[in-house]
């Protein structure tokens, strides 16, 4: 349920409460006169903030979004059939595309080659008008389901294209801009689908543009918040955690014992590993407990009204899953391409396991919140003074 909530808000959400409102002719009153000004002001906002936290994706596609939004205003119907090919294909572009940075050779490139589309597709009806109508608004199948859509039979065809590709991008990736793209995609499809007359298309190609600046704002929060490599909540997360704590609160500092040695031995992907472990265990504690990661090797744990004796229980069940979970050590060249046949067992071939010490402290009120985070901190030094991969309760 999580996961679908995360991928149908605030997009979906959005287009849905539009779409209701439009039924119900809640907008007409008002959206046609506000329509100029509330679009460009979303427009040029949503751009301004991808520009400011350089994300070159939805950057391109919110100048896709404005391109089409110009040519449909100015142009209408003649611009149409282009507008309706090329802006689901743009998106799925954005979609595809890695972040190469808004200031740099390849996002110049990129903004450049979305600024000269007009111009071909100009170019291409002004010298083969009947040729380049034909197949823009052409229909090459009698099929009477896709004739009740308003779009043409290439724009679907190429919103199909754009869909699919932006689902696997999002099977992939599984972030807050490539769910933006699925939806301001699908917010492109109900604009067009009025044939781009009345003010249906500046309604949800608003929305689309607004989609895309949010994600914008949710991956800058999730980047401030979120640590990347584990994707637990990161330092800043807990410091407004436990400055927003009232109450009984119980605080709990881990440690990754002899994290160094074994990232010295086995290599940092191999340390790395033993990190995102060590944060799936962690975050499975239960009891609610809140895991976050404290920074390097370290982690803690917050137990909002919950008394530290109560919270022992699941912090020791956490600790014993950590020490018996083992990684597989591979000596030598391995090949980069899997083999059909699985090869012999290798000779240098072992076992590694890793523990954690635990320093545990409660605050009885949000007063206290600091102190029993200093001393959780001494109870996990006397953890791992005391022989490590043990759970010590802060005197």
């Amino acid at each position: 349920m999580r996961g679908i909530a995360a991928f149908c808000l605030p997009g979906g959400a959005l287009l849905l409460l539009l779409s209701l409102m439009v039924r119900a002719g809640l907008l007409t009153a008002w959206w046609p006169a506000a329509a100029p000004y509330v679009s460009a002001t979303v427009l040029i906002a949503a751009i301004l903030l991808a520009w400011r936290f350089r994300r070159s994706r939805a950057l391109y596609a919110l100048m896709a979004i404005a391109l089409t939004h110009i040519l449909l205003e100015r142009l209408g119907m003649q611009a149409f059939g282009a507008a309706a090919l090329l802006l689901p294909l743009n998106l799925a572009a954005a979609g595809l595309l890695r972040e190469r940075g808004v200031i740099s050779r390849s996002g110049l490139l990129r903004l450049a080659a979305l600024l000269l589309q007009p111009a071909l597709a100009a170019t291409a009806l002004l010298l083969f008008p009947r040729a380049s109508t034909r197949f823009l608004l052409g229909r090459f199948s009698s099929s009477e389901w896709l004739a009740q859509s308003g779009l043409p039979q290439p724009s679907l065809a190429a919103f199909a294209v754009a869909a699919l590709a932006l689902c696997v991008g999002y099977g992939i990736r599984r972030s807050a801009q490539d769910s933006a793209f699925i939806w301001a995609l699908a917010g492109a499809f109900l604009a067009l689908d009025s044939r781009g007359s009345g003010p249906l298309p500046a309604l949800y190609l608003t929305a689309a543009a607004l989609i895309v600046g949010l994600s914008v704002v949710e991956a800058s929060h999730r980047l401030a918040y979120r640590d990347e490599l584990t994707g637990l909540p990161g330092r800043r997360a807990l410091e407004e955690a436990l400055a927003s704590a009232g109450g009984r609160t119980t605080v709990a500092m881990v440690d990754v014992d002899h994290f160094k040695r074994f990232n010295d031995r086995y290599g940092h992907d191999a340390g790395d590993q033993v990190l995102k472990m060590v944060a799936a265990r962690l975050s499975e504690a239960g009891g609610g407990g809140q895991a976050f990661r404290y920074g390097g090797e370290e982690f803690t744990i917050l137990f909002r009204g919950c008394g530290a004796e109560q919270a022992l229980p699941h912090l020791e069940r956490a600790r014993r899953a950590v020490a018996a979970q083992s990684f597989a050590i591979r000596a030598g060249r391995r090949p980069r391409k899997k083999p059909d046949r699985p090869a012999p067992k290798e000779k240098g071939t072992r076992r590694a396991f890793v523990s954690v010490s635990m320093g545990v402290a409660e605050a009885a009120s949000s007063q206290d919140i600091l102190s029993a985070l200093k001393g959780a901190d001494r109870a996990l030094y006397r953890a791992k003074d005391e022989g490590r991969n043990r759970v010590v309760l802060g005197r």
